[in-house]
């Protein structure tokens, strides 16, 4: 029992050590651009990589921050890239890649969970006081689940996946001490950023390098803090970018930016991905509660035919559709609107997605059944968007996400309490 205790006690000492970031965390390092005597002029743009790596996508995401550290040699002078990196067996630090190299400009000295809220935004607004621009990009890798949400960040129960992470501090495996971050916490982070002139940041893109992030919840979660979300819709491989290709088009700016991006990535990877124009989701979110309205007879719950429809996630170990919890928006949408009904919605949905590329099947561990599917891999059934479809048979892991999808936006504003759930 002794030990027990003396176990536990310890647990929760090494728990609160690596919690969260503060300013006693860091050293100084580099070439002294922390020091506050030097004049911060704004360049064009300032790029913010945050890379969570203290999991087993460590190698891989390691060998992201070498590509990028090459591809800094391709960036124009007016554009900064400052990257956030925490990996396995390291502490973590900051870094600037600038001409092909990279200068670790700030230090911590102790681990922490890049996960927690608090240290992120403590992160963000270090970088964004430090390397002032006029225009701010980031860019997030590590491991993703879209908008499927279980206990916040910070769990320390077992695996959970929760959206964006995981920091394990030093684990190997997505269990015990490791901890995932919801996209409302994420969205809020990013929303209590602070530009130079002390205004509300706002990012002209958000790119998610993690499985499954373009979803319409989560697009709709960010709406407010960027003008273009950029995410895969399916699985990536544990790579990810290819980033030494890739950071030219980081530097770019709008529609040209994002664009390059989904380009560049599905030239090099077989994955589905796109882009968002998130001042377009207010429109999608009202003509898609019009439309469901539509099919809705008011008495029984609202549930949506999607036996052989497109999904990106399965949640559950046996199964397949229904455990399925990512489907493809545009194919659930046209397979239960009346045509009229779905000509108009999808009117909004493509002022939305304004570039998408779809892949005929992509690398999985997920089990994913392509060959339900895979016939309906085209343009004219792939929208380049999941959504979570609610379903009496939803699980995961103990989890019911027809009430955990409640945490967003989305699924409150488009109705789905109104139609039964």
């Amino acid at each position: 029992m002794k030990r027990l205790f003396t176990h536990i006690m310890f647990l929760l000492s090494a728990i609160l050590a690596v919690s969260c970031a503060s300013d006693d965390d860091f050293t100084d390092g580099g070439n002294g651009s922390t020091d506050p005597s030097e004049e911060l002029k704004p360049v064009r743009k300032t790029i913010i990589a945050y890379i969570t790596g203290d999991n087993n996508l460590s190698s891989s995401l390691s060998n992201d921050l070498r590509e990028m550290t090459t591809g800094s040699a391709q960036l124009p002078a007016d554009c900064h890239l400052v990257v956030f990196a925490d990996f396995r067996g390291e502490k973590p630090y900051i870094a600037h890649l600038k001409d092909g190299a990279l200068e670790k400009v700030r230090e911590y000295g102790n681990e922490f969970y890049s996960t927690s809220p608090d240290s992120m935004r403590s992160v963000y607004q270090w970088i964004i006081d430090h390397y002032p621009a006029r225009e701010y990009s980031t860019v997030l890798s590590g491991h993703g689940s879209g908008a499927i949400i279980s206990s916040d960040t910070i769990s320390t129960n077992l695996l959970k996946l929760n959206a964006y992470g995981y920091d394990g501090a030093g684990e190997v495996s997505a269990t015990s001490t490791s901890t995932w971050m919801n996209v409302p916490s994420m969205a809020a982070v990013f929303g209590s950023l602070r530009d130079y002139d002390g205004g509300r940041l706002h990012f002209d893109y958000i790119f998610l390098d993690c499985c499954c992030f373009q979803t319409v919840e989560a697009a709709y979660e960010f709406r407010h803090a960027a003008d273009f979300i950029v995410a895969p819709v399916s699985e990536t491989p544990a790579a990810g970018a290819d980033y030494e290709k890739m950071t030219a088009a980081l530097s770019l700016s709008g529609e040209d930016a994002v664009r390059t991006i989904v380009d560049t990535y599905s030239a090099n990877t077989s994955i589905c991905i796109s882009a968002i124009r998130t001042d377009m989701l207010d429109g999608l979110c009202a003509a898609t509660r019009r439309a469901l309205g539509t099919i809705y007879d008011g008495k029984e719950k609202l549930t949506l035919n999607h036996a052989r429809c497109i999904y990106y996630y399965r949640g559950n170990e046996t199964g397949y559709q229904r455990q399925a919890s990512l489907h493809d928006m545009k194919h659930v949408m046209r397979t239960n609107l009346e045509d009229s009904v779905y000509r108009e919605w999808l009117a909004e949905l493509e002022k939305a997605v304004v570039h998408k590329n779809v892949a005929n099947r992509w690398d999985t561990s997920l089990g994913i059944n392509f060959s339900l599917f895979q016939e309906f891999l085209t343009d004219e059934y792939y929208g380049g968007v999941s959504m979570l479809v609610p379903d009496d048979d939803y699980t995961l892991y103990g989890n019911d996400i027809n009430t955990s999808m409640f945490k967003l936006q989305w699924c409150n504003d488009v109705g789905w309490k109104r139609m039964g759930w």
